[in-house]
């Protein structure tokens, strides 16, 4: 008993190797006439797959004021930390070892610019939204980890304190500007700061607004440094 396709043009028949040569035949139809429509949306899945790595996703209007929020906070904090202070005062160290007031000015400053880096670095690659599931870390746990001082950490020596600064005014007027740039560009940028990445020893993989959060952190950790100085019984009242 033969059976007739009129679409394909294809007989099949109740006879088993009859049957196979058809099927070769109709497998052989249906890839010659959806092979063009295969190809199509291969091609287009692809173009969107290379649409999606590469489109820019500018900042939030909230994303820009929790960042300048933290950055504007701790200048000013800083600023105040150190308001009045005495050349002896700044000159002074709970331990032999440990970090003058003016050092960790010093170090705060330096950092300023030297982690700035790391987005300067970043920037000219392509954003990649394929990555985001690698940033593990969320903004806030971020902020906490980096200005937490339960933990100590080493320096990297590009940013220890060596007497850099003649003053303690001269290092925090680089502070000041270097700060005073950071905030007019998260205000004002339309950089993709968020698919484009970077790895670093302490938070993991980070994207570069958290590297900008990071630089935030940073300075409040050795804030608080300072804070402590004052705080130590050997401290100069004057």
């Amino acid at each position: 008993m033969f059976l007739r396709n009129n679409a394909t043009g294809i007989h099949c028949c109740n006879n088993s190797s009859t049957n196979a040569i058809v099927l070769n035949k109709l497998l052989s139809y249906l890839s010659k006439k959806y092979y063009s429509h295969a190809l199509s949306l291969t091609h287009n899945l692809i173009l969107t797959q290379i649409k999606f790595m590469s489109e820019t996703l500018p900042l939030t209007q909230s994303e820009r004021i929790y960042l300048v929020n933290k950055l504007e906070f701790t200048k000013e904090k800083l600023t105040d930390a150190i308001k009045d202070l005495s050349a002896v005062q700044l000159e002074y160290k709970t331990t032999p070892q440990n970090w003058s007031i003016n050092e960790i000015l010093e170090h705060i400053a330096l950092a300023e610019n030297g982690i700035w880096q790391a987005v300067k670095q970043g920037l000219p690659t392509p954003p990649d939204a394929t990555r985001r599931n690698e940033v593990t870390i969320t903004d806030d746990e971020l902020y906490e980890k980096i200005s937490s001082r339960e933990h100590k950490r080493v320096s990297p020596d590009v940013i220890k304190p060596t007497g850099k600064f003649a003053t303690a005014e001269a290092a925090l007027a680089l502070f000041t500007k270097k700060r005073n740039a950071t905030i007019e560009y998260v205000k004002t940028t339309e950089d993709d700061l968020r698919n484009r990445y970077w790895k670093h020893p302490v938070t993991g993989f980070i994207d570069l607004y958290q590297t900008i959060i990071f630089i935030a952190a940073h300075s409040d950790r050795h804030i608080e440094q300072l804070l402590e100085v004052k705080k130590d019984e050997g401290f100069s009242k004057v």
